[in-house]
């Protein structure tokens, strides 16, 4: 039969198991609701950054005005307005950028700065110009 101490010890490796068990369930559910948030405002951002990118003003659309800044200068204005009177369509604060294919930032358009963000995709021109977002966690 078993003596005492080896049923204390198959006693002992029970509960180290069970406590095994309870801490992996505790670490794979918890934090779960910042994953989902994440991914949210991920898909947020990038549909922002795309229906910014079909804006049509006028007979010019959206990008053709973005690659015009860069190039040119010229409507910088209008890009820098319809940038920042969209940013009332998002519930959270965000940041947009144009960078320049020299490298340039020809704008960079923020309805706030923040410290914990998520970006968006690039969206890459036929000039090499690119515009991306970040939009700031609540």
């Amino acid at each position: 039969m078993f003596k005492k101490g080896q049923v204390e010890t198959m006693g002992l490796v029970v509960i180290i198991i069970l406590i095994i068990f309870i801490a992996l369930f505790f670490l794979k559910y918890s934090g779960g609701n910042k994953k989902v948030e994440d991914r949210f405002l991920s898909i947020k951002i990038n549909n922002y950054l795309n229906a910014l990118n079909l804006i049509n003003v006028g007979d010019s659309k959206f990008a053709s005005l973005a690659m015009e800044c860069c190039n040119s200068g010229f409507s910088c204005d209008q890009v820098s307005q319809i940038v920042n009177s969209s940013f009332g369509f998002l519930d959270e604060e965000a940041h947009f950028e144009l960078r320049c294919i020299d490298d340039t930032m020809a704008g960079v358009f923020e309805g706030s700065s923040c410290n914990s963000y998520i970006a968006s995709g690039k969206v890459v021109f036929i000039t090499g110009d690119e515009m991306s977002a970040r939009i700031c966690r609540k």
